[in-house]
């Protein structure tokens, strides 16, 4: 590292420590453990001397969003669904100890927060590889042998103020409340918000007989936040190719009811040899294979 590199790091460690005691990151603890990661991390680069591979954002949590895409078929999949895909996510989590926080569970798209303590590795380090469009084959509810798609944005969150930029003329927040044995089968809370200029929106909702309305409604801001801090990562950027991720799958795999993909394969992205052989038993026309009966998705579990 060179002096130039050094002394701005060593200013923006300084800056950092000082927002420590910011009367803002004293009101929030999620602010305060992501600053704290952050120096964590700008410590060890100093130790390592090389800046260079470094993403700024990884000590950073995230908000993972996934959505089914439409197939041939015109459908999304009846299973998987995109909430088996945030189960797969959650599990993931679990092994680094990271809090997840479902925000929303609809059954064509899910958004999930993942949440790390005040030390050690932050979930954008971990969970950016998952980012772009997966491919699967074995899906129920779409004609047999086809593949279903299933976009996963994961954004890093700053934890910054939960206020909305810009004008207030720029946004529309509509919040819903059900209360009674009427709401039963609908989420209780509900809360969208529309960036009325780019047509942006999201939604936060929750199903459970305690929902707190004001809990969804900062949530859902913080997932807009998340989207729109997308925008101010350049191309120069290490973590620009995780927000802009390919329009084509950076991973195909078999989805079994039994053994379903597990994350890393899905982040460690290209095309398994099970997917392969899948595709070339169904193209050849082999109803009996083993390879066709992983495509469709049978197995001892769903025998009889």
């Amino acid at each position: 590292m060179d002096n130039a590199g050094y002394e701005a790091l060593m200013a923006e460690y300084a800056e950092i420590e000082e927002r420590l005691y910011t009367r803002a990151v004293l009101r929030d603890y999620r602010l305060g453990h992501r600053l704290r990661r952050q120096l964590e991390a700008m410590e060890a680069v100093v130790v390592d001397g090389s800046p260079g591979g470094w993403d700024p954002y990884d000590p950073y949590d995230v908000m993972i969003r996934v959505e089914a895409l439409r197939n041939a078929s015109g459908e999304p999949p009846v299973w998987p669904d995109p909430w088996d895909i945030m189960r797969l996510c959650r599990h993931h989590a679990d092994r680094f100890g990271w809090k997840t926080v479902p925000l929303n569970a609809d059954s064509a798209l899910t958004v999930l927060a993942v949440r790390a303590g005040e030390s050690g590795p932050g979930p954008w380090s971990v969970f950016k590889r998952l980012s772009g469009v997966h491919e699967f084959l074995g899906a129920h509810g779409v004609p047999e042998g086809e593949a279903v798609r299933f976009e996963i944005r994961v954004w890093p969150d700053d934890h910054g103020p939960a206020e909305l930029p810009g004008p207030p003329e720029d946004w529309r927040e509509d919040v819903y409340h059900r209360q009674g044995p009427s709401c039963s089968g609908g989420p209780t809370a509900a809360v969208r918000i529309t960036h009325i200029p780019s047509g942006r929106w999201v939604r936060g909702n929750d199903y459970s007989k305690e929902a707190n309305v004001s809990v969804v409604h900062a949530d859902a801001r913080r997932l807009m936040r998340a989207w729109l801090l997308t925008d101010r990562i350049g191309p120069d950027e290490p973590a620009h190719r995780f927000v802009r991720p390919p329009a084509e799958p950076i991973s195909r795999n078999i989805w079994r009811s039994w053994s379903p993909p597990d994350v890393e394969a899905m982040m460690t992205g290209g095309t398994s040899e099970e997917y392969r052989a899948a595709v070339s038993a169904i193209s050849a026309g082999e109803p009996g294979s083993v390879a066709r009966d992983l495509a469709t998705g049978t197995g001892p579990d769903q025998a009889g």
